[in-house]
């Protein structure tokens, strides 16, 4: 994952989200594998990767950074289905 952030721990918290999101964790998946919304960093995350606007989200707070993770997870899942379309691939 490319440099983001110059402040590490906000690297760090959005490198960590789209691991966790990657991964299918359950701080952000529910057990069926939707939305788990129970956190504020959660929250944020699929506001951004929903599109929602965040008061959650300021500029230069770790939960802004996971909302730019949900955001870039939101252009890997749309380039990943993408593939699989045109490729006739199964996943």
């Amino acid at each position: 994952m490319g440099a983001r952030y110059m402040d590490l721990m906000l690297q760090n918290a959005y490198d960590m989200a789209l691991v966790a999101a990657k991964n299918g964790s359950s701080g952000l998946f529910t057990k069926d594998g939707g939305q788990y919304r129970g956190s504020t960093p959660a929250c944020a995350f699929w506001d951004g990767f929903n599109g929602t606007r965040s008061m959650l989200a300021g500029r230069g707070t770790l939960t802004g950074a996971q909302y730019q993770a949900g955001k870039t997870f939101r252009k890997f899942v749309a380039g990943k289905s993408e593939y699989y379309s045109l490729t006739g691939e199964t996943q």
